[in-house]
């Protein structure tokens, strides 16, 4: 009697359990999205601003009593290139903003959005132009050693060959917060290395 009562016990703690982990659904997304622009659409009231929201997922906190049903959340971080710092904003289940702090942690990966943003910025800079003219060139993201708050993304450009491989070209660091080129490397034996716009052509 005992193990079938813990049994119902363990099956309703579950099915709880899966209502809170389920993935973030896109109704949800739209709703963290529209709350966190609001709120700092708000705060930077009457201020030019750039900001975008760069991740968004589930937070869940562990409980105070083993057998206590956790709290549904979900945590937005966005990248603040304004005020060059990173926002992290804790949401409930309706989408209701918890709190927002400034995001002590690691910067953030780059996502699809801000990589595009990179790649037609870095076009702007004739170094980089003078690459994309090459045959065969495709470019891959990385994350260049944080020295600054900025959000700064990594391109590397490489040269695809059919029998060895890859041979990289370049690597190129991109500030969005301050939208330009900001270190230019050239790869290879006579590699050289440029930083700001203003230094080597």
């Amino acid at each position: 009697m005992f193990q079938m009562v813990t049994k119902l016990f363990m099956s309703d703690l579950t099915r709880k359990m899966q209502a809170v982990i389920r993935p973030v659904s896109k109704a949800e997304i739209n709703k963290v999205k529209k709350e966190v622009v609001a709120y700092i659409c708000k705060q930077q009231s009457g201020v030019k601003s750039r900001f975008r929201i760069i991740e968004i997922s589930l937070s869940i906190n562990k409980p105070d009593k083993r057998e206590s049903v956790p709290s549904r959340l979900i945590r937005a971080i966005v990248a603040d290139y304004s005020n060059n710092k990173n926002i992290e904003f804790i949401l409930d289940s309706k989408g209701r903003i918890v709190r927002a702090m400034d995001y002590e942690g690691l910067q953030p990966a780059a996502n699809d959005e801000e990589i595009k943003e990179a790649l037609v910025i870095a076009r702007s800079d004739e170094r980089v132009a003078d690459l994309l003219a090459t045959k065969g060139l495709f470019v891959t993201s990385f994350a260049p050693s944080p020295d600054t708050n900025n959000r700064v993304i990594g391109l590397t450009y490489s040269l695809a060959k059919k029998r060895f491989g890859s041979q990289s070209l370049a690597r190129v660091a991109v500030d969005l917060s301050e939208r330009k080129v900001t270190s230019f490397e050239k790869i290879g034996a006579n590699s050289i290395s440029a930083k700001g716009e203003d230094e080597a052509h």
